[in-house]
């Protein structure tokens, strides 16, 4: 479980989370349809936001880490 409800996205998440689990989803679709299937099944991701003035998410920072064969 995480965070709290927010009107930042869609499925009224948090942006960092949300955005990490699309990216981490993705991953997953790509190594099962073996458009690269040198991907391992253990991914991780981490977004990091800044806010403007008016509570904007903007992506600062992006982290992901796949193993591979």
């Amino acid at each position: 479980m995480f965070g709290y409800a927010t009107n930042e996205t869609s499925v009224l998440m948090p942006a960092p989370i949300t955005f990490s689990h699309l990216l981490v989803k993705k991953q997953a679709e790509v190594r099962k349809n073996k458009v690269l299937p040198w991907l391992r099944p253990d991914a991780k991701s981490q977004l990091s936001f800044v806010y403007d003035e008016a509570g904007k998410p903007f992506l600062y920072f992006c982290c992901c880490s796949i193993n591979s064969t």
